[in-house]
């Protein structure tokens, strides 16, 4: 739920600009940024829980402690300061999911097609 939040709220932010629809707009990055992390902490726990990722599970803490470090300092009052912030936040996500092609590796799939 965390992650389609934040997709909503991402939506949201490409879909209206903040210089049209102030509200809307801020209310998107709200929910991309706050959403986002608490999915982030929330991968970072299952994680930890997969006893073959323990150092890949502290790589993702510090990228989820540094994007709640960057996204705390989007509320300055300063625009060029809150737009770094937010930038600088979205790399971070960026370079979280990043981490999954691990685990991503790990997974198979095959489709079979069955011709009537």
């Amino acid at each position: 739920m965390f992650g389609w939040f934040s997709s909503l709220g991402l939506g949201l932010v490409a879909n209206f600009q903040e210089t049209n629809l102030e509200g809307v707009h801020m209310t998107g990055v709200a929910m991309k940024i706050g959403f986002g992390i608490l999915y982030m902490y929330l991968q970072t726990f299952i994680s930890c829980k997969m006893s073959d990722t323990v150092t890949l599970s502290r790589v993702r803490l510090a990228m989820s402690i540094s994007c709640t470090i960057t996204a705390a300092s989007c509320g300055y009052q300063a625009h060029m300061t809150a737009a770094i912030s937010e930038w600088l936040t979205c790399i971070v996500f960026l370079l979280y999911f990043a981490t999954f092609v691990q685990d991503f590796k790990r997974i198979s799939a095959s489709v079979t097609f069955h011709i009537i």
